[in-house]
């Protein structure tokens, strides 16, 4: 059994790159506001802004600066909460998530700093953000085989998945033929979630992709691994993207055990590290 080579070029990001990056904006430092009229709850939320900014010399100047700042975070983080309370009392639940990690910069810079990766790498890879956003050769070839199907309301906007996998399966580029081909799709949709999911332009994935990459994660139930590898493979694949009790991996766990292989082989003396999913971004 081999695998699909037209299917892997067709879910392949674009390489990287490094003179297709130029559109990346030069970070600048946030002008100070008044928020709140408390001086030290402003400086906290300014320094937050400048921490956010994705640039670590900057990152490096907010943490110093907090250090300087007398009166414990977590007295000032309260101070900021009684405000936002006494200023918009119907968004209490808003209020408590907002507030959350409250003076936190160097978790900020941390976040930030990855994001800021993350958009490197995208425009690296695309050119730019517009490039990012439209529909990649695989979500195409996605919605044609879906033609004449609609995404209902009633499975919140996604396709009868039963009869989209029918389609998908009946389209060679479409069509995963190894357990290797199911893993290279799922870190196909899950990283181009993850490079789009770094611009505040980004939404959910079309119904098209997590129609596809849930027809991919469910032939793991059905496509046998041709090693023992190729099972480990899978196994970490369902423990690092937290799926071991989605409702296939039962059926995919038999699947590994009942391998042809699997009753001759001795057991292996050392296992894969398991490494993150590189296809969509959050854990599918």
């Amino acid at each position: 059994m081999r695998d699909n080579e037209a299917l892997r070029a067709l879910f392949s990001l674009p390489p990287i790159s490094e003179s297709a990056s130029t559109a990346i904006v030069v970070p600048f430092m946030p002008p100070q506001r008044v928020v709140t009229g408390d001086n030290e709850v402003d400086a906290v939320l300014w320094l937050q802004e400048v921490a956010a900014t994705g640039s670590q010399a900057l990152i490096d100047k907010a943490l110093e600066a907090a250090r300087l700042i007398p009166t414990p975070i977590s007295v000032i983080e309260e101070r900021y909460r009684r405000f936002m309370m006494a200023n918009h009392p119907q968004d209490a639940l808003r209020i408590a998530l907002s507030t959350f990690g409250f003076g936190d910069i160097q978790a900020i810079g941390r976040r930030a700093l990855d994001r800021a990766q993350r958009q490197h790498d995208a425009l690296s890879r695309f050119g730019s953000e517009a490039a990012l956003m439209d529909s990649t050769p695989a979500e195409e070839e996605c919605m044609a085989a879906l033609r004449g199907m609609r995404a209902t309301k009633a499975r919140h906007y996604r396709y009868d998945l039963a009869k989209a996998c029918e389609r998908f399966a009946a389209s060679p580029r479409l069509a995963p033929a190894t357990v290797a081909d199911c893993l290279h799709v799922r870190a196909y949709w899950h990283g181009l979630y993850v490079l789009r999911n770094a611009f505040p332009s980004s939404g959910d994935p079309g119904p098209e992709a997590d129609a596809h990459d849930e027809y991919a994660f469910g032939l793991l139930a059905s496509i046998t691994p041709r090693s023992r590898a190729e099972a480990l493979a899978v196994l970490d694949h369902l423990q690092v993207t937290d799926r071991m009790d989605h409702y296939d991996s039962d059926a995919i766990l038999q699947n590994l055990i009942g391998a042809p292989w699997a009753a001759n082989s001795q057991p292996a003396t050392t296992r894969p590290s398991a490494s993150p999913p590189q296809s969509r971004g959050q854990p599918p």
